[in-house]
C-alpha cells in the first residue's frame, strides 16, 4: 500500500487560503461593515441624548474614538481592517449601555432625577417650575434673600428701596402714579396729576403756592393777590376801588362808612373804605382832606351836630393811627344840614347819615 506523503504548501499560500476560508465562513460578518458602522452610530446618537458623556465620560469618548477610527479604515484600509476596528466599537456599545443604565438606576435622594445627572444628588430637587432639571433644591429662586415660601415674588428679586421690601415682590412703581421710581422724584407719594408739572412725580397741592389748597383755589396756577378783598378764593383779583373823584375836589366812596346806631364808633366794614383813603393820602402827602360829618333830621339838632363832629373825628383819629399826619386832616359836623335824599324815608335818611371827603 502507497505511504501518504505530507502535502507542503508555501506559506504566502496558507495565509491566501486562510482568509478564503474565513472569508467562506464569515462574508456577512465582512461585507455588511457600513450597515453595522450605521447602527452603532445611531446607538451613540442615542446614548449622547441620555447623557451618557456624563455617566461614563472615558468610555463614551473612547467609543466615538474607535467610530471615527472604523469609518477612516473602510476608506483607507478596506472592510477587512474595519471589520476589526468595528468589533470594539460593537463592544464599547455594550459597556456603554450597561453603564448608562447603571447610572440611570441610581438616584440616592429620590427625586426622580439620576445621580449623574443631579447637580445635587443628596438633596431632592423642589420641583417649583424653577430650574428643576438640574436636580438642585432652590429655596430662594431669585436670589434676594427672601425664602420663596415668603416671597409673593419668587422669580423676581425684590429691589429693596425701603418701601414694601418684605413682600418680596420688586416695587418699580412706589407710589403706583405711573412715574418709574428712577424718573420720580418723590416715590412714595404719588403725582396728583392736576396737568402741573406732572412728569416730576412730585405732587403739588398748592401749585401756585398761594397757600390756598388746590381744591379750594379758583386758579390753582395763579397765586391770589391778598389785596383784602376775596383773598380767600385763591383769585388774583383787584378790589374795587371804593371811592371815585366826580365832583370837583369832593371823594365819593361807594359804600356809606358805618358806626353803631345813634354812636361814634366805627363799624368794621368801614375799615376796607377807609385803609384805601389812608394809602391815596400816603401817595400823594401834599393832599389835605377835611372830614364832614352828618346825620338825619331825627331828634334834636343840637345833640345831632355834636354826633356827626364826633363821627368825622373817629374817622380823622382812625386815619391818624394809619400814618397820616393830623396837620393834614380836619373834622367837622354838620348834623342834618345839607341833605342828599329826602329825610320822610328811611332809605332817604339812611343816605343822609354819612360822611364826605373833601379836598381842601
Amino acid at each position: 500500500m502507497a505511504r501518504l506523503l505530507p502535502l507542503h504548501i508555501p506559506t504566502s499560500i496558507s495565509r491566501i487560503l486562510c482568509l478564503f476560508c474565513l472569508g467562506l465562513s464569515s462574508g456577512c460578518y465582512i461585507w455588511n461593515v457600513e450597515t453595522r458602522i450605521e447602527v452603532v452610530e445611531a446607538q451613540m446618537a442615542r446614548m449622547a441624548q441620555a447623557e451618557a458623556k456624563r455617566c461614563a465620560p472615558e468610555t463614551f469618548a473612547e467609543f466615538a474614538a474607535t467610530i471615527e477610527a472604523t469609518k477612516r479604515k473602510l476608506a483607507q484600509e478596506g472592510r477587512f481592517r474595519a471589520a476589526a476596528e468595528l468589533h470594539r466599537s460593537e463592544r464599547l456599545s455594550r459597556e456603554m449601555e450597561m453603564r448608562l443604565r447603571a447610572c440611570q438606576e441610581t438616584d440616592r435622594d429620590k427625586d426622580g432625577i439620576p445621580d449623574f445627572l443631579d447637580g445635587a444628588a443628596d438633596a431632592p430637587e423642589d420641583f417649583d417650575e424653577f430650574a428643576d432639571e438640574d436636580g438642585i433644591p432652590d429655596p430662594d429662586n431669585d436670589n434676594d434673600g427672601i425664602p420663596d415660601p415668603a416671597d409673593r415674588c419668587p422669580t423676581i428679586p425684590e429691589d429693596f428701596d425701603l418701601f414694601a421690601d418684605g413682600d418680596g415682590c420688586p416695587d418699580p412703581d412706589n407710589d403706583n402714579d405711573g412715574i418709574p421710581d428712577a424718573e420720580d422724584a418723590d416715590p412714595d407719594r404719588a403725582e396728583d396729576r392736576d396737568l402741573f408739572h406732572d412728569e416730576d412725580g412730585i405732587p403739588d397741592p398748592d401749585n401756585d403756592n398761594d397757600g390756598i389748597p388746590d381744591p379750594e383755589d379758583l386758579a390753582p396756577n395763579s397765586p391770589e393777590t391778598f389785596n383784602g378783598y376775596a383773598d380767600e378764593d385763591g383769585l388774583p383779583d383787584a378790589a374795587p376801588q371804593r371811592f371815585s373823584i366826580r365832583r370837583p375836589r369832593m371823594i365819593e366812596i361807594r359804600n356809606p362808612i358805618a358806626f353803631a346806631p345813634g354812636k361814634s364808633d366805627l363799624l368794621p366794614e368801614s375799615f376796607a373804605t377807609l385803609d384805601e383813603i389812608a394809602a391815596i393820602l400816603e401817595r400823594f402827602p401834599d393832599l389835605r382832606l377835611e372830614i364832614i360829618g352828618y346825620t338825619d333830621n331825627r331828634g334834636d339838632p343840637k345833640r345831632n351836630l355834636r354826633l356827626s363832629l364826633k363821627r368825622a373825628q373817629r374817622v380823622k383819629e382812625y386815619l391818624r393811627l394809619k400814618g397820616i399826619s393830623e396837620g393834614r386832616l380836619i373834622a367837622t359836623g354838620k348834623g342834618a344840614a345839607d341833605p342828599i335824599a329826602p329825610n320822610d324815608t328811611e332809605e332817604g335818611r339812611a343816605r343822609n347819615r354819612r360822611i364826605e371827603f373833601r379836598i381842601r
